[in-house]
């Protein structure tokens, strides 16, 4: 199904998340800050990043992953309400947002939708 890099600093949803991506049959590299980010992102189809890092903002580390990879698929996770979610989704260069809590079924088809077969044609568009 893909590669996935999941990054939250929160270790319990971060064990959560990579568990649920495994059973849904993802290929799951994790991170739990995003100093270690960027050694991984090589080989991964898509980037699962929550907003708040403590400490660190996940919107920089989409920017400094935008620099590196301006291509890969990048989904935001924020606890922000869904207009100002989308908003940042947006400046951060995002292709899409989740609001949490969000439904794991709502996450599949979300990175479904950027790893997809059409995903390289959005590529070359906006992502947002």
């Amino acid at each position: 199904m893909g590669r996935i890099l999941v990054v939250d600093d929160d270790e319990s949803v971060l064990q959560v998340l990579s568990e649920v991506l495994r059973d849904a049959g993802y290929d799951v590299v994790s991170a739990f800050d995003a100093t270690e980010t960027e050694s991984l992102l090589d080989g991964v189809d898509a980037a699962l990043i929550d907003h708040d890092l403590g400490g660190h903002s996940g919107l920089d580390l989409i920017a400094r992953i935008r620099s590196h990879n301006p291509a890969l698929p990048v989904v935001l996770m924020t606890g922000d309400s869904p207009a100002r979610a989308a908003s940042l989704a947006k400046l951060a260069g995002a292709c899409a947002v989740l609001t949490k809590p969000f439904d794991i079924d709502d996450l599949s088809a979300t990175l479904d939708r950027a790893i997809g077969p059409s995903a390289a044609l959005r590529l070359g568009a906006s992502l947002v």
